[in-house]
């Protein structure tokens, strides 16, 4: 275990000093701070200030659901980043290790990740921002009223079944989750891809997970694309004890996750250990 961990820090530590990280966490932000400064603007049209529980609310967003895939595709495209210092930490932890470790770095970074993303909803509040056990006065209004469209605000629907179900801790706690759980498929089908399909690049399966909420949502005959859109379940609204309309079950959806997430991780680390020539594939993933 020492081995694996010692693998994923060498990776956490290289990523510091790339900018791919810093590139998604911006064109995440773009976004994001167009939905939170519609709600700044009502905040400040009604003199309340807004509690910091948004998160949530942005995440049934189809395009910040395609942006936040789309850097995860970003932060993993070139899994499972052979470089010239691979061969030497192979030879002091052995392949299994190795890229165990490089699995766990990808479960940290999707972590961390989600971590960043979801912090900005916050930060792009300040200064109307005000802590509060509860939703608030603005987001409840937004979420029961047309104030938001009297306003001429059409960015942000905020879905009032994500309040009535939800409290704020519970919501944005379940959000986080399935952001870093569903950011760790997409690494890892990015990782199965590279090693067992040279001349397909690992970006591939990130693009179709981003994808799939778009077509599913706005395609009536695809809705049963909706058992096969992992990305669509970060819309907390769906995670409900019961099946509504034709959206899979909780137990499905976890079923469904967990399975993905096994066999892309068993797979890549039975194949990448059977691999003859490493240096032939460094060539291959670079």
């Amino acid at each position: 275990m020492r081995k694996i961990a010692i693998v994923s820090i060498n990776g956490l530590t290289k990523l510091i000093t790339e900018g791919r990280f810093l590139f998604a966490l911006v064109i995440n932000l773009v976004l994001i701070k167009q939905l939170t400064d519609s709600v700044k603007n009502f905040s400040e049209l009604v003199g309340i200030k807004c509690s910091p529980w948004l998160f949530p609310f942005l995440m049934q967003e189809n395009y910040i659901q395609f942006i936040f895939i789309a850097g995860a595709t970003l932060l993993f495209c070139d899994a499972p980043f052979i470089d010239h210092e691979t061969n030497f930490e192979i030879i002091r932890t052995g392949r299994l290790n190795w890229i165990m470790g490089k699995e766990l770095y990808i479960l940290a970074i999707s972590f961390i990740y989600s971590i960043f993303i979801m912090s900005l909803s916050t930060l792009l509040l300040l200064p109307d921002i005000q802590m509060q056990s509860g939703w608030g006065k603005v987001l409840n209004t937004l979420a029961q009223t047309n104030a938001a469209s009297a306003i001429n605000n059409n960015y942000l629907n905020l879905d009032y079944h994500i309040i009535q179900r939800f409290t704020p801790m519970h919501a944005s706690l379940l959000c986080l989750v399935l952001m870093t759980v569903i950011c760790f498929l997409v690494g890892l089908c990015a990782l199965f891809i590279n090693i067992f399909f040279k001349k397909t690049p690992g970006a591939v399966g990130g693009i179709v997970i981003a994808l799939l909420p778009y077509f599913q949502r706005n395609f009536s005959n695809l809705y049963k694309m909706s058992f096969f859109s992992p990305a669509s379940w970060m819309d907390i609204s769906l995670w409900n004890t019961k099946v509504i309309l034709s959206y899979p079950s909780q137990n499905y959806m976890i079923g469904y996750l967990l399975c993905c997430i096994l066999f892309f991780s068993i797979a890549s680390a039975i194949k990448f250990h059977k691999i003859d020539d490493l240096g032939r594939e460094r060539n291959i993933y670079e």
